[in-house]
């Protein structure tokens, strides 16, 4: 009979410690501060490349002081790399517009600025072109070059003459070499030509 009552007792302990367990699990997640779900925010451009911004500056002012180094560079008596590289063109781009029966088929042309003199205080710019022609013709020619140097709306700012008998199905290059006001090369944005020809004499 007693046995029972202590069983009894111990099964209402063992209920009370359950119970009292439950009640501090309920505290604790009553301590717990509920937590707002706000939207994550996206990051912009230049916070997912942070080395895109200092890149780009760095980049810009490299290119404007090598604009400004070729655009005032004859100011201080020397030409830019940019000044001295061939400007160049090439067929099919470039043709010479004639009509079927013109002798001369165009291949390429260039120029270039070479050195600044000074002759009396005087400040002028070498220039030197090229012209590559082919002899599209039944016999053989002379090929007379007007080379131009022109401003962007087509003003004459310089030019030169050379000229070169060319045989019949070949290539030829004629050249030459002039001078430019050294105030006027930055206002060269093209060039153009003229091209003639005459029977060259029959011991040439």
């Amino acid at each position: 009979m007693n046995d029972n009552i202590e069983s009894d007792d111990i099964d209402e302990e063992r209920e009370k410690d359950i119970f009292e367990e439950d009640n501090e699990n309920n505290n604790i997640e009553d301590d717990i501060e509920p937590q707002s779900l706000e939207p994550v925010k996206e990051k912009g451009f230049f916070e997912r490349h942070p080395n895109f911004k200092r890149n780009f500056i760095i980049t810009a002012v490299i290119i404007l002081i090598l604009y400004s180094l070729h655009y005032f560079a004859p100011n201080f008596g020397y030409l830019s790399p940019l000044d001295r590289r061939w400007q160049e063109s090439s067929a099919p781009a470039v043709y010479i517009d004639a009509d079927g029966d013109f002798p001369f088929e165009f291949v390429g042309d260039g120029y270039r600025f070479v050195e600044i003199i000074t002759n009396n205080d005087q400040k002028k710019v070498k220039w030197e072109w090229q012209y590559e022609i082919k002899n599209t013709g039944d016999r053989r020619y002379t090929a007379m070059i007007t080379f131009i140097l022109e401003d962007r709306e087509g003003n004459k700012i310089a030019e030169d003459r050379g000229s070169k008998v060319v045989n019949v199905g070949e290539k030829a290059v004629i050249e030459g070499k002039s001078t430019v006001e050294l105030d006027e090369i930055r206002r060269v944005n093209r060039r153009a030509w003229k091209i003639g020809r005459s029977f060259p004499a029959p011991f040439l």
